[in-house]
């Protein structure tokens, strides 16, 4: 984070993407496990095709399940930083 960063500005920026991976940790296996299920019925029942779907799905799956508490974790450390930075403007 810049030394001159607009607190007010990147406080809103990371609340908002903070919001959006809390979000995302509940909404996304939601949406790709029934899509993986499904993907999954369809490449043993109709077409051998959609075991490209399968992959896909599961590939999502595992990026969000993997990437979104990183991403949480990294912003929770930057809010931090943000709370520490305003301390330090209010005392000094």
């Amino acid at each position: 984070m810049p030394a001159d960063a607009d607190l007010l500005a990147w406080r809103q920026a990371l609340e908002h993407q903070r919001t959006q991976h809390e979000r995302q940790r509940w909404f996304g296996p939601l949406v790709f496990v029934p899509a993986t299920a499904l993907a999954l019925v369809l490449a043993l029942t109709d077409s051998p095709y959609w075991w490209f779907g399968v992959a896909l799905f599961v590939g999502f799956l595992v990026a969000i399940l993997l990437s979104t508490p990183r991403v949480l974790r990294r912003t929770r450390t930057m809010l931090a930083e943000l709370d520490r930075r305003s301390a330090q403007r209010v005392d000094g």
